[in-house]
């Protein structure tokens, strides 16, 4: 019988802890502001702001959709605003880092 409750103890422990650690390290994760640059330092299309979330894969925040790709502001920009003309990088507000759709990453010059 000891043996028995103490193994529900120890998997009781393993599925709350396996629960609270991802909601602990998503906590940390703020939104990313991001400008739709033509051509990653041209005109800003749009301004949108995207849900991040952390990455086991990667250990660092990524964004929520997209497959965790860096390419995915890119290629939302592109599929949702025509002014993109299928040309434009997600570049993140008050930085100089921009992302292409394959997820490449450029530093420009504002």
């Amino acid at each position: 019988m000891k043996r028995v409750s103490l193994f529900l103890a120890i998997i009781g422990f393993i599925v709350i802890g396996s629960l609270a650690i991802p909601h602990i390290a998503c906590a940390d994760c703020s939104n990313a502001n991001i400008h739709c640059n033509y051509r990653g330092g041209g005109m800003t299309v749009a301004t949108t702001t995207f849900s991040m979330c952390w990455s086991w894969k990667y250990f660092e925040c990524r964004p929520c959709h997209g497959g965790a790709q860096w390419g995915y502001f890119a290629q939302w920009c592109n599929s949702n605003y025509k002014g993109c003309m299928n040309e434009c990088y997600g570049c993140y507000v008050n930085q100089n880092l921009c992302y292409d759709k394959q997820g490449n990453a450029y530093l420009i010059n504002n």
